[in-house]
């Protein structure tokens, strides 16, 4: 239910694609940043036209894929320079389980310690 990204200000988390690309959540950052209508009911039952200003408190998670780990700094500015130039907000997250760690819950730390270490 996209529509509520861009109904609510919250912060949203975005991951990228399993497949490890960030053009699917760029597009999703877009998309919620940006005004929309839609049809809704109000609290009388009553059907009406909603419209919203966007939400631009989204950002995306990096969470690796099957290309892989993204966590690396390379990744990182790669993402950051597509963020930027998509015109939306530029902060990030990375995501240690899962796909970062290639499933093996003590690689967590490792890619916390690569983190402290670099500073990122």
């Amino acid at each position: 239910m996209l529509f509520l990204f861009f109904t609510f200000f919250f912060v949203y988390n975005i991951k990228n694609g399993t497949e490890g690309s960030i053009n699917i959540a760029i597009d999703a950052i877009r998309a919620a940043s940006s005004g929309h209508h839609f049809l809704s009911v109000t609290k009388q039952g009553l059907s009406a036209i909603v419209a919203t200003s966007g939400n631009d408190c989204c950002h995306l998670i990096l969470r690796g894929g099957a290309s892989g780990p993204n966590y690396s700094q390379e990744h990182i500015e790669e993402s950051s320079i597509a963020l930027n130039k998509a015109g939306v907000n530029s902060r990030l997250m990375v995501d240690c389980s899962v796909c970062e760690s290639l499933i093996f819950i003590l690689l967590y730390v490792y890619i916390l310690l690569y983190f402290y270490k670099n500073k990122h």
